[in-house]
């Protein structure tokens, strides 16, 4: 939905992580490498590009859209470094975390508890895709 509206999607092989095969064809494509040349590498070799590439979208990023519905370490990772931007001299960058209303029970205090230190960060609940997509909208439209 974002990129078919124009946005720029940093890691676009995100949504994929379904789709083992796509999945790997993509995230290989990220980092210039065949999926063959991908799975040659060692384990913590993907892990340390990975590391990086994600560290490097982030503090390009304009905008950060993640979603909450699931547990997740680097998504957590990618927002402490996204709201760490400025102590490193990069630009402030708004983050709208999405969160699904059956999932409200379940997200993790650290989470919700950044709302109130990050004021550039703002977690919004959805019921449908159909509101998820205007709550994008409306964060990437923001003036």
């Amino acid at each position: 939905y974002m990129k078919e509206n124009g946005a720029h999607i940093l890691d676009p092989h995100v949504p994929l992580a379904g789709d083992k095969k796509a999945f790997t064809k993509a995230i290989s494509e990220c980092h210039g490498l065949t999926i063959e040349e991908w799975l040659a590498l060692k384990r913590h070799e993907r892990d340390s590009r990975i590391y990086s590439h994600d560290i490097k979208l982030v503090d390009q990023a304009t905008h950060i859209v993640a979603l909450l519905n699931g547990t997740s370490f680097g998504v957590g990772m990618e927002l402490q470094r996204a709201f760490d931007k400025p102590k490193l001299g990069l630009t402030t960058t708004p983050v709208l975390g999405l969160l699904h209303d059956d999932n409200s029970e379940k997200i993790s205090p650290m989470i919700t508890g950044a709302t109130h230190i990050h004021k550039q960060f703002v977690i919004k609940h959805y019921k449908t895709l159909a509101d998820a997509k205007k709550i994008v909208f409306e964060f990437l439209t923001m003036k």
